[in-house]
């Protein structure tokens, strides 16, 4: 027997002893998925019960109120409408059509101050109180008794403490309307039940609506036609890509269990976290649509598990430093992620299929039925003068490339600016720009203030000018609008000059969130680098380069186009780590082999489209994280090209 024939017996006999172990671990590893997807499937249910937080100010601590104090505001003011009605007719149309508040009675209103004014005091005579500026306080009172002005008996407002309290506030309240016009005010549990209202605004120019639930109710309706139509969009193009791809479709029922068992798996990792998951998680959570889909393409191939355990591992390492996040929902992010990502590679080894033969590291004299052996011939496609002559005129244009699109790096700017995040419908912006400019209004300011303290601190101090009359206010009092109860104490929103607004604390919410995530997007890179390192030792240069070069472009021409960063691309660069490093360990494991490079190819366009298509979406958060994730993954692909052409020698390793 002959050399050639001695090592067809030996490679026969390694492929059926790896055969044999592969079908082993497929039966233990289908065991132990089997167990946690019905460990997964009861926590999932358990979390479904529990609800998602979808407040924003809920994300992080606010450091001077009680963040849970300030998402009740939020929802609070997120439920309340205004409409503004130009004629009596108008305001019966809307009364007929909804339920508002009754009206506000200026009467009732100053005889409550009268008779439970004892801890209320304006801004300056708190000041003037504090500092013991009793006297002065005696004069101007001396003054005002000849002038005969004032709105409260002198029995009740000795020091006109009441009165200078009453007309402070009147400088933060809307001014009084014409006669014929009239503010309708309510509060909205289901802004579906708005419908009338906007359906009487349309035809009657008379009727004027403001209000949060008015741009959630459009902004619904909006999103859920762009899911129908770009969700089609982005199924109908994974098929065709997937059927160009395997001339079947055989990867759908594969693809479709893997993506399930990594939404369940996640969600049920999640749930076991304290609190309640967060929205943004799972909008994060798409990311397991894009890898999903690319390791399925790679398992059904036939890719090397080694290989696609090495996809897995530097992807997870690029989301793992937001474990370390005192951001909850960041910690939530990473959970979500790498825990599913791991379900999906292990049903993606379930379904792998067998590895197709390739025409380079085999030997042409023997069919390509074995391993090419070192120095046996030609290691790859495009060798030779022209070859190396396009080889260097492509390295040449992905540098022009880099370095023009990089050089936006110094237009780069960041910003969290809540305004930034929505673009209201031209219908409704109309309708609010009708209504400020009516009543005058800006976005309110005000302080949070402790009801019963803030009353005892002034009662003391009115207590220096003599005996205080009346009662303290309690929050049953007052109107709902200004008062929030939390662990049994009552807060009023106090209004000040100096003090916050909604719009501040989410903008201060963001920015804290974005400068958390920039820290964490540096650490993140640094664990990859040290991960690709371990895994591929001196080569892992080749490795971390494409995808240093990947952000570093994607960052610039976001700076060529000149709209800041905001913390929703942030995360983009991380899913943008995650899928582009595999282009690179996929190019870089089957270089010079065409159909390898295929399945690379088709993977990346699948994340395309879908990220991709967010760039279409009228809610500027996804379209912006669509724009960011299609640059990002284009130049991933891109950079990773010539990691494809890399020279190999020596047999392939079996599965």
């Amino acid at each position: 027997m002959n050399a050639a024939g001695s090592y067809d017996i030996l490679f026969a006999m390694r492929m059926t002893g790896a055969n044999r172990i592969g079908r082993t671990m497929r039966r233990a590893v289908g065991a132990v998925l089997a167990a946690v997807l019905v460990a997964a499937a009861a926590v999932s249910v358990a979390v479904v019960r529990r609800g998602v937080d979808t407040d924003l100010f809920s994300l992080i601590d606010d450091g001077r109120h009680p963040p849970s104090l300030l998402s009740e505001l939020n929802r609070r003011s997120g439920a309340r409408i205004r409409v503004l009605c130009d004629r009596a007719d108008a305001a019966a149309k809307c009364r007929a059509a909804f339920t508002f508040d009754p009206p506000f009675d200026p009467a009732a209103a100053l005889d409550l101050v009268r008779t439970h004014g004892k801890g209320l005091l304006s801004p300056k005579a708190r000041d003037l109180l504090r500092a013991d500026e009793t006297n002065r306080i005696a004069r101007s009172t001396f003054r005002r008794d000849y002038s005969g002005v004032g709105l409260f008996p002198k029995a009740d407002d000795p020091h006109y403490f009441l009165n200078d309290f009453v007309i402070d506030l009147r400088r933060y309240l809307p001014p009084e309307l014409t006669e014929g016009r009239e503010l309708l005010t309510g509060t909205v549990a289901d802004p579906a039940a708005l419908a009338p209202l906007v359906a009487l605004a349309e035809v009657d120019a008379g009727i004027h609506l403001s209000g949060a639930p008015f741009h959630t109710r459009a902004a619904t309706a909006s999103t859920q036609r762009e899911i129908n139509i770009l969700g089609g969009l982005s199924l109908a193009a994974v098929l065709a890509l997937g059927w160009l791809l395997f001339r079947s479709f055989r990867f759908i029922l594969p693809t479709v269990v893997a993506l399930g068992a990594g939404f369940l798996v996640g969600t049920a990792a999640v749930g076991l976290l304290p609190g309640r998951p967060h929205a943004l998680t799972f909008l994060f959570g798409t990311t397991l649509i894009g890898l999903g889909v690319d390791y399925c393409f790679h398992a059904l191939h036939g890719c090397r598990v080694r290989d696609l355990a090495r996809a897995l591992v530097t992807t997870v390492c690029a989301f793992a430093p937001l474990l370390f996040s005192s951001v909850s929902v960041l910690r939530q992010m990473a959970v979500f992620t790498s825990a599913g990502l791991t379900a999906i590679f292990g049903l993606a080894l379930l379904f792998r299929g067998d590895r197709p033969p390739s025409s380079v590291g085999t030997d042409p004299a023997r069919g390509g039925d074995r391993p090419q052996l070192d120095g046996d011939g030609p290691r790859e496609n495009g060798e030779g003068p022209q070859g190396r002559l396009r080889f260097w005129l492509q390295k040449c244009a992905f540098w022009v490339v880099f370095v023009v699109a990089a050089a936006g790096l110094a237009r780069l700017t960041f910003g969290n600016d809540p305004a930034s995040f929505y673009r209201p419908d031209p219908f409704l912006a109309a309708q609010e720009a009708a209504v400020a400019a009516a009543l005058g209004t800006t976005e309110a300011r005000f302080e949070l203030v402790d009801l019963d303290a803030w009353q005892r601190e002034n009662a003391a101090l009115k207590a220096k000018m003599g005996p205080v009359p009346g009662e303290f206010l309690t929050a049953a009092d007052l109107p709902p609008d200004v008062t929030v109860s939390l662990d049994g104490r009552d807060y009023l929103l106090l209004p000040s000059e100096n003090g916050l607004t909604l719009r501040d604390e989410l903008a201060r919410t963001f920015a804290a969130l974005a400068a958390e995530t920039n820290r964490l997007l540096a650490v993140s890179f640094v664990v990859l680098v040290a991960a690709l390192a371990a895994l591929f030792r001196g080569r892992f240069a080749a490795h971390v380069l494409p995808i240093g070069a990947a952000i570093l472009a994607t960052a610039g021409v976001l700076g060529w186009w000149g709209a800041p960063i905001s913390f929703f691309q942030l995360l983009s660069f991380f899913i943008l780590a995650g899928l582009g490093i595999d282009y690179v360990i996929f190019h870089r494991a089957d270089a010079g082999d065409a159909t390898a490079r295929r399945v690379v190819r088709f993977s990346f366009l699948t994340s395309l489209v879908g990220f991709g298509l967010l760039a279409f979406t009228s809610f500027p958060v996804t379209r912006a994280m669509g724009v960011t994730l299609a640059l990002g993954l284009s130049f991933a692909y891109l950079f990773s090209l010539p990691c494809a052409r890399v020279r190999r020698a020596g047999p392939r390793a079996g599965a």
